[in-house]
């Protein structure tokens, strides 16, 4: 071959060569763009140890804990009401005020009681002075009468003791006589007659004797009870005490209306507070229970919320809170009671130690609980789980030596979550480990083997 020939040869491979690369570098800056319009551009962080915080939040109304009530006398006509619920008020301030013409005749009308007691009870005194007197003359004769019956009747029965003792000396008489031989001149059939004759008067005697016995002891008997039912007459009224009682109470009454009077039929708060309940209107009396209740500004407040169900298990009794409305936050606060709902909801009540001045009662307020985990060695975002049927995985990136050098590839990794919240979830060590780069974020989705390109950080 000529040089020339050698030379065309020359400058047509060094063309052929040179095309190669032009269409090498072609084909790398079309592969290129097609990368950066096809591959999944990844934000990865690797796996760290965490505190799993949670924090629970709920909107909860401001509620009385304690409450004054305001009481005044029942009955009385209302002319005005000054406040309704939810009204701050000091202590002093009018609540309401009563019609004047009303209570003075409520306390005319208590009054006229009062004297008509107190008048009873003198009448009934003097009756019971004078029935006490009659009943002291009465037990007295009956005593008389007792004791004059008991020796009417013991005079008796000795009388008749003496003739049944003498019919029987007779007896006996004439038995020694007999004896004696006294009775020689009498035959046997006279003997016989006299005996017979002075048996048959002792036995007359001796039942005399029996009857005065038995007339003694009926008449002792009568003459006792006269005395015992003489005795039980003593009056067992209790009218009088039971009108002083009632004079009493209505003195009270009539005290407490006289005040009422005294400050022109006002009705006012003894303490400062929010009024919590209005019992008493225009034109209707005054009942017999509280007319206002008032609850104590500066006294401990209470904040009942609703937690879903989700967040009830990161909330326990004593557990601390803090309360906020607007840009006003209070700490402070702690679960004081948990109430489970049916559809596993809770009602939380909490309620604070200290003063809540900057709240009132029925202010809205948002009220937040935070929990802290124990410390995991290692969590990852939430962000880069992913949940399958068979559990929840993240993709890691791993390195991979290719035709055209090192690519990076999604890599599916199983884990178990032990805790999470809505930034972390810790997860159990394992088949992760800590140097491994997680996929938290892509342009686009990622599935296992996929080519990824990393995003610089």
């Amino acid at each position: 071959m000529s040089g020339k020939e050698q030379s065309a040869g020359s400058r047509t491979a060094a063309r052929g060569l040179a095309l190669l690369l032009v269409g090498m570098l072609v084909f790398t800056m079309i592969s290129r763009a097609a990368d950066a319009l096809l591959v999944p551009q990844v934000v990865t962080e690797q796996p760290s140890a965490k505190i799993i915080e949670h924090v629970v939040k709920a909107d909860a109304t401001v509620e009385k804990t304690s409450e004054t009530p305001v009481f005044t006398e029942e009955g009385l006509l209302v002319n005005r009401v000054y406040v309704e619920e939810g009204s701050h008020v000091m202590e002093g301030d009018v609540l309401a005020e009563v019609l004047s013409e009303a209570l003075r005749d409520k306390i005319r009308v208590l009054s006229d009681e009062i004297t008509a007691l107190k008048l009873t009870n003198d009448a009934l005194a003097a009756n019971e002075a004078a029935a006490k007197a009659a009943q002291e003359k009465e037990e007295k004769r009956a005593v008389e009468d007792y004791d004059r019956t008991m020796q009417q009747q013991m005079n008796a029965v000795a009388l008749a003791q003496s003739d049944m003792d003498a019919a029987e000396n007779a007896i006996h008489e004439m038995e020694a006589q007999d004896a004696a031989g006294a009775l020689a001149d009498f035959t046997e059939e006279e003997k016989k007659q006299k005996y017979d004759a002075l048996w048959t008067d002792f036995f007359a005697k001796k039942a005399a004797y029996d009857t005065a016995v038995l007339a003694a002891g009926s008449a002792a008997e009568d003459a006792s009870r006269a005395v015992e039912d003489a005795q039980a007459a003593e009056n067992t009224d209790h009218t009088e005490e039971i009108n002083a009682l009632a004079i009493a109470q209505k003195e009270e009454a009539l005290e407490k209306l006289l005040a009422l009077q005294a400050c022109g039929g006002q009705i006012t708060a003894q303490t400062a507070g929010t009024v919590t309940g209005v019992f008493v209107s225009v034109g209707q009396k005054t009942p017999d229970t509280a007319a206002f209740t008032v609850a104590q500004t500066g006294e401990n407040i209470r904040l009942t919320a609703q937690i879903s169900k989700e967040d009830a298990k990161y909330v326990a009794e004593g557990d601390a809170a803090t309360a906020q409305k607007g840009s006003v936050k209070q700490e402070g606060f702690t679960i004081s009671a948990i109430r489970q709902n049916a559809d596993g909801s809770c009602e939380v009540t909490f309620v604070s130690e200290e003063t809540a001045e900057a709240f009132e009662i029925g202010d809205a307020v948002t009220v937040s609980v935070t929990k802290q985990s124990a410390r995991y060695s290692a969590a990852v975002p939430t962000a880069a789980l992913h949940v399958e049927q068979n559990g929840t995985y993240v993709y890691v990136i791993e390195e991979r030596d290719m035709v055209l050098g090192t690519e990076l590839f999604a890599r599916k990794v199983q884990v178990d979550v032990l805790e999470k919240n809505s930034q972390y979830a810790a997860v159990e060590e394992g088949g992760l480990g800590m140097e491994d780069k997680v996929i938290v974020d892509s342009d686009r989705y990622v599935e296992e083997g996929d080519v990824v390109r990393l995003v610089a950080q």
